[in-house]
């Protein structure tokens, strides 16, 4: 009956919902009040998952990346696990999109992400967080493996061989890169210490000439 009530509810307050039961009036009142928050828990359920991934490049978003940084939190603190967070973007990209258009660009992002995609491990993850600027979550035992991994994502994005004429001296689409190691000793870190730590070596890349890795003291 708690199903019944509630579609009640919702009739009241909501013309659109009263629509929708009108259209079911030939069906008894337990299966309307049940097709119908099926069919409104469905449409939440594909709005929820277009939330988390950004169509334009098919990487996830800032929504998941949350939600998945909970996880990896977890699994740290459970296992002892290392974590390696490295956020990079592409170098002179507002060029790209001046001199080509905002749908060229759009195909150039896509183009990077499908290239870290083919390079990192399937429970690795890639993050859109804001215009060409993007994180992933790598697992890692060390530093020394956390830099690897970052040199392998900054290769495979040059070997595209995407023409970036704006991008002296190289000619060509690269990125720059900052990493961070994380370990249980930081789990008492908040994220946005993770973040933070992980942009400042950003900085220094692009800083240091562009195109290259620099992973955080």
């Amino acid at each position: 009956m708690h199903l019944v009530h509630d579609a009640q509810n919702l009739q009241t307050g909501a013309p659109r919902v009263a629509a929708w039961l009108h259209r079911l009036s030939g069906v008894p009142d337990r299966l309307r009040a049940s097709e119908y928050l099926s069919v409104g828990v469905s449409a939440r359920f594909r709005a929820q998952q277009r939330r988390r991934t950004v169509a334009a490049t098919g990487a996830r978003n800032r929504l998941r990346f949350a939600e998945d940084l909970r996880t990896v939190r977890a699994r740290m603190n459970r296992l002892g696990e290392a974590q390696g967070l490295i956020t990079f973007d592409l170098d002179r990209f507002k060029l790209i999109n001046d001199e080509r258009g905002h749908l060229a660009g759009d195909e150039v992002l896509k183009a990077v992400v499908q290239a870290v995609r083919r390079t990192i491990r399937a429970d690795d993850e890639v993050y859109r967080f804001g215009g060409e600027e993007f994180l992933v979550l790598v697992r890692v035992q060390d530093e020394a493996g956390m830099r690897s991994a970052g040199e392998r994502l900054r290769q495979v994005i040059a070997d595209l061989g995407i023409a970036h004429p704006g991008n002296t001296p190289h000619g060509i689409v690269t990125v720059s890169l900052g990493a961070v190691l994380m370990t249980g000793d930081d789990l008492g870190s908040s994220d946005d210490e993770w973040l933070a730590r992980a942009d400042l070596a950003l900085y220094e890349a692009k800083s240091g000439g562009r195109n290259r890795l620099v992973v955080a003291a």
